[in-house]
């Protein structure tokens, strides 16, 4: 007879994790059919990585489930949103997390403050508000949309927007929990 593995007290199994991925993968992909009736796009995280990072299988949390994004238009609003899941048992809110947006040509390239140093002028960093983030099984929606100045990247027809994802920390450098960089053009 094979002795009983114990679990840890507050552990899920992976049945459960599974649904629980299956059902925000399943409310992304309805955002997903909204966001293409409004002419906007969106990318979302694949099921493998999302399990990952449900299970704490990395090292860090909270992370993105999803970002829609509309057209770059200079002088308009440039609608934006974040899916932002906190599967942590205590709360997040800018004074322990900050997400951040700022665009640029090259902001994709370097290190992220490379990235940050690059940042157009016309719009700066844009920090995003969070309000509070409670444990949640599902991603909260946090919309991050703002104005491109008609003074943003002047010439320029392909432009980057750049996202930071970090864990605040008063005395110590921040962790990047997640960068990445949209590139798109720009009328």
């Amino acid at each position: 007879m094979m002795p009983l593995r114990k679990r840890h007290p507050g552990a899920r199994s992976a049945r459960t994790i599974s649904r629980q991925a299956d059902r925000i993968l399943e409310e992304a992909r309805a955002r997903e059919r909204d966001y293409e009736s409004k002419g906007l796009r969106s990318v979302t995280i694949s099921r493998d990585a999302l399990i990952r990072e449900l299970t704490h299988a990395i090292e860090h949390s909270p992370f993105l489930t999803q970002i829609g994004w509309g057209p770059a238009a200079r002088g308009s609003t440039f609608p934006l949103d974040f899916g932002i899941m906190n599967p942590d048992p205590w709360p997040y809110s800018e004074a322990n997390l900050g997400l951040c947006v700022y665009w640029g040509v090259g902001t994709g390239i370097g290190s992220a403050g490379e990235s940050l140093q690059v940042a157009d002028e016309a719009i700066g960093i844009f920090a995003v508000e969070l309000g509070t983030l409670n444990s949640s099984a599902s991603p909260y929606i946090i919309d991050a949309s703002h104005v491109l100045p008609a003074t943003l990247a002047p010439g320029a027809s392909r432009i980057e927007m750049s996202y930071l994802l970090y864990e605040v920390n008063s005395f110590d450098a921040c962790m990047v929990l997640k960068r990445g960089t949209l590139s798109m053009g720009i009328t």
